[in-house]
C-alpha cells in the first residue's frame, strides 16, 4: 500500500525582500523601541560632576545635538572638551589607559570624552554622524572604563 504522505514547503525565509513595506515599518519601530530601552538600561554610568554640566564647552556640544550636527574630527571642540574633563578629573587620561592598557586612537578617546560627560549613544550618534547601534556597543564598554575611573579616584588611586 503507497503512502500518501504530504510534502510540506517550508516556509519562506523572513528577510527584507519578502516583507511589505507596512511590515518593515514595523520592524523598525520594535527596533528603535529595544534600541531605547537598551540605552536606559545598558549603560551604568559613572555620576557626570557639575564641573562638567556646568561646562561651556558642553553647553556648546548640547548645541550641535539640538541642531543635529556632527562634530568635525579637526574641530577645536575635542582639545576644549579634554582640557574640561581633565580639569574635573586630572588623572582620567592615565586611569584610562591603566585599564585599557594602550593607548586610545583619538576619535575612541574623543568618544570616551563625550561619554565621561553624560553623553548617550543617541546623542553620540548624532554627533559623530553614526548609528546609534554601533554606539550602544561602544558606550557600554566606554561607561565601564569611565565608571572605573571614577572607583579609582573615590578610592584614592589619584
Amino acid at each position: 500500500m503507497a503512502s500518501s504522505a504530504t510534502t510540506t514547503e517550508p516556509a519562506p525565509i523572513n528577510n527584507v525582500e519578502t516583507k511589505s513595506v507596512s511590515e518593515l515599518d514595523t520592524l523598525k519601530a520594535r527596533l528603535d523601541d529595544q534600541i531605547s530601552k537598551l540605552e536606559k538600561h545598558i549603560i551604568n554610568k559613572a555620576p557626570v560632576s557639575s564641573v562638567l554640566l556646568n561646562s561651556d564647552i558642553l553647553k556648546k556640544i548640547n548645541k550641535f545635538i539640538l541642531d543635529g550636527k556632527t562634530i568635525a574630527d579637526s574641530s577645536p571642540l575635542w582639545n576644549e572638551l579634554e582640557q574640561t574633563v581633565l580639569g574635573a578629573s586630572p588623572h582620567f587620561k592615565e586611569h584610562l589607559q591603566l585599564l585599557i592598557g594602550q593607548n586610545l586612537k583619538t576619535p575612541d578617546y574623543n568618544l570616551v570624552l563625550l561619554i565621561r560627560c553624560g553623553i548617550s549613544p543617541a546623542q553620540l550618534a548624532i554627533l559623530l554622524g553614526r548609528t546609534k547601534i554601533r554606539y550602544l556597543i561602544v558606550a557600554n564598554t566606554c561607561a565601564k572604563w569611565c565608571s572605573a575611573e571614577k572607583s579609582m579616584v573615590n578610592s584614592s588611586m589619584i
